[in-house]
């Protein structure tokens, strides 16, 4: 299977498989969009499990401003503009594709849209800010969260990975050592210095932010409400199919983050929510199985994806 890392400096490097055959070039793209504080290689086993899809990988590793992470997210659809897409997005990655879909569809000025087939949001929200704190966090905990992350980028990062699990999956043993081997990862790989940044690659276990990234990061999330981005691409009759899934207690995005999404849900493109119990932050590590079997049917059912066939069929767009 062939993968690409997609750098900010626009090019492309292959992992493995040499050059790719013709009928490789016709497969389906995935795009991977990861969020704050994680890297491309979160997605590396479970990208193993859809062969018959060419990955890609979202890379913040040269990102320093807002702007250079909405860049970063629709960079890969630019350099390769032929073909089908699919793309997943986890957290504020969901945001930023969401964001660039919307603009997409703006109207006839804007630029043209890539085939993008279906995009699954994982663990994501509308509006990060919630004073409220039932869809997402307090303002004044994410002000606190960048002070702290100006003299402590490695303790902030620890903090923020300890909210990443449900209670119930902190009280499982097995889910335990997953996170404790995630922490790991991020305690050995505290951002390096913006001189020294590169793209990394999904196989790698380096962070793939710059300080002034993770700042842009906290930023964005601080401003950002998509709340009419929302709506727009689920009003809109020729849209991609859209799958939005989330763990039942999420403390990051809490599920207050989902009612929301359904009270502005379009009717002509609207999108499946699917609630995964127990789960927290990131399904996709503590729930494999779960989060598997979602996947599997939104890409077997919903999208009509055959993988003996590595083709799309199916339902087509309206």
């Amino acid at each position: 299977m062939m993968s690409k890392q997609i750098g900010m400096n626009g090019t492309t490097a292959a992992n493995g498989g040499g050059d790719a055959s013709a009928a490789k070039a016709k497969r389906p793209k995935l795009l991977w969009v990861h969020g704050w504080g994680m890297s491309p290689e979160t997605w590396r086993h479970l990208a193993a499990e859809l062969p018959a899809l060419d990955h890609r990988y979202v890379s913040y590793a040269s990102c320093r401003t807002i702007e250079e992470l909405r860049e970063a997210v629709s960079l890969p659809f630019r350099l390769e503009p032929e073909g089908e897409w699919h793309a997943i997005g986890w957290s504020m990655g969901g945001m930023l594709l969401l964001e660039a879909l919307a603009a997409w569809m703006a109207g006839p000025s804007s630029p043209a849209m890539p085939a993008v087939r279906s995009i699954v949001f994982c663990g994501t929200t509308l509006r990060f800010i919630d004073d409220t704190g039932q869809a997402g966090w307090p303002d004044r905990v994410v002000a606190r969260m960048r002070r702290r992350l100006a003299h402590a980028p490695e303790e902030t990062l620890r903090a923020f990975a300890e909210c990443l699990p449900s209670a119930a999956e902190r009280d499982d043993a097995g889910l335990r050592r997953v996170l404790a081997q995630y922490r790991a990862r991020t305690a050995c790989s505290a951002p390096a210095p913006m001189a020294a940044a590169q793209p990394a690659s999904p196989e790698s276990g380096v962070h793939a932010f710059t300080p002034e990234g993770l700042e842009a990061g906290l930023a964005y999330l601080q401003q950002a409400d998509l709340a009419a981005a929302w709506a727009r691409v689920t009003a809109a009759p020729a849209g991609p199919r859209l799958l939005w899934l989330h763990g039942a207690d999420d403390t990051v995005c809490p599920l207050g983050a989902v009612k929301r999404a359904q009270a502005l849900n379009g009717q002509r493109n609207a999108a499946r929510f699917a609630v995964l119990p127990q789960a927290g932050h990131v399904p996709f590590l503590t729930q494999p199985a779960r989060w598997r079997k979602e996947l599997t049917s939104w890409y077997d059912n919903d999208i009509g994806f055959n993988r003996d066939s590595a083709s799309i069929s199916g339902r087509e767009r309206e």
